[in-house]
């Protein structure tokens, strides 16, 4: 009777070692990329008109994107795809590779980025571009969404660019402790908007950015337009810095500047 108890301890500890090895190979601090392999699945895979949700349980690192060939280049040959990407119960951070330098996302024509509830993106010291960058393609940012603390040492938007004709929708969300760092010809500390772009704002906050030029928040450049379309209670500019004028907001003659519908005279500062 004794043996068969003993060889019964030996299983149940076996079985619990067992257990906790599993247990361990899905601890949230393993190396598994989980967001890596799937915008690498729909960059093999997505089909026209797709749309992609990916619900982050973890905190992630991906490496900056490099060329068109990156999973984060948010490319899919011509066609209409929308991504949305977002964290579980709790806030989820993707950060860039301490290692790396680039956009964490680029979003190109066609495709659109929705960055929803739960989700921080961190960028780094010393990087050379904006954290997104959208050029052509749309991003939207909703509620208890962040995007913090990337330095773009070479050019302008240290948060988020908006260029060739591309669309920045933000609903909730903060943008909040990047910068412009290029020996003055850094502008939208924020973000910046350039290029037959548009930034739509109808909530959250810009604020703590500061820019090496013009628009320590937000720059509104040649033929772009920043529409403000919400009481000022829900959603605000401020508190940002920047070192050639228009520490929270600038937007330049050849720009738009548009409130509830109306466009209003520009150039405009605050």
């Amino acid at each position: 009777m004794g043996k068969m108890i003993k060889f019964a301890a030996i299983i149940i500890v076996c079985l619990l070692i067992g257990l906790l090895v599993i247990a361990c190979s899905t601890d949230p601090t393993d190396d598994y990329s989980y967001l890596l392999e799937q915008l690498k699945d729909i960059k093999t895979n997505a089909v026209e008109g797709g749309s992609y949700t990916i619900t982050l349980s973890k905190n992630e690192t991906l490496t900056a994107r490099t060329g068109n060939s990156s999973p984060n280049h948010l490319e899919y040959g011509g066609k209409n795809v929308t991504i949305k990407i977002k964290g579980d119960i709790k806030m989820r951070t993707i950060s860039i590779g301490t290692e790396s330098e680039g956009n964490l996302f680029r979003v190109q024509p066609g495709v659109t980025l929705i960055l929803d509830n739960n989700l921080t993106l961190q960028g780094k010291p010393g990087n050379t571009i904006s954290l997104v960058g959208v050029y052509g393609g749309t991003l939207e940012m909703n509620n208890n969404v962040v995007i913090k603390g990337n330095e773009n040492t070479t050019g302008s938007g240290g948060g988020v660019r908006i260029d060739e004709g591309g669309n920045f929708i933000m609903t909730g969300g903060t943008i909040s402790n990047n910068s412009t760092t290029g020996a003055g010809l850094g502008n939208g500390g924020g973000v910046v908007v350039m290029k037959n772009s548009s930034f739509e704002m109808s909530g959250g906050n810009i604020s703590n950015n500061s820019a090496a030029g013009s628009g320590g928040g937000v720059c509104i450049e040649k033929d772009s337009i920043l529409s403000l379309n919400t009481p000022a209670t829900q959603s605000s500019i401020s508190s940002n810095s920047a070192s050639y004028g228009g520490n929270n907001a600038l937007i330049w003659a050849d720009g738009f500047y548009e409130i509830d519908g109306t466009l209003h005279s520009v150039p405009y500062s605050w």
